[in-house]
């Protein structure tokens, strides 16, 4: 993950270790979407709960995609057109990049655990 500082990596993954299903990261990150209604329009809204910094560094990777990332541009663009509040279509780009967080820390402690075990069985 280039684009994020490796203290801030490390220390959201050690936060982070037990929520190895995308679901959980989830919950944790405080990206879940939960059903809200106001009078007859059924919408969903972020969870309110979970880590503070990991939500602070979502939005601010949420905030920096939106301006300069062409595709997220063109993502809350289309959210947009089809009617979505901007509400709405942050709530679902902030989901997408946690999601991409998620496979990156994911990613990131695989290929750490990898040499160890290519010694171990070299052995």
């Amino acid at each position: 993950m280039s684009w994020l500082s490796p203290s801030w990596a490390s220390g959201t993954w050690l936060r982070a270790r037990p929520k190895q299903v995308k679901s959980a990261y989830a919950r944790h990150s405080g990206t879940t979407p939960l059903p809200a209604w106001s009078g007859n329009r059924q919408r969903h809204r972020l969870s309110r709960m979970g880590d503070r910094q990991l939500k602070v560094a979502l939005k601010r990777i949420e905030i920096t995609q939106a301006h300069f990332h062409p595709e997220a541009r063109d993502h809350l663009q289309r959210r947009r057109q089809a009617g979505d509040p901007t509400t709405e279509s942050i709530r679902v780009l902030k989901r997408r990049l946690s999601d991409v967080v998620h496979q990156a820390l994911r990613r990131d402690a695989h290929s750490a655990e990898e040499p160890q075990n290519r010694l171990a069985t070299a052995r």
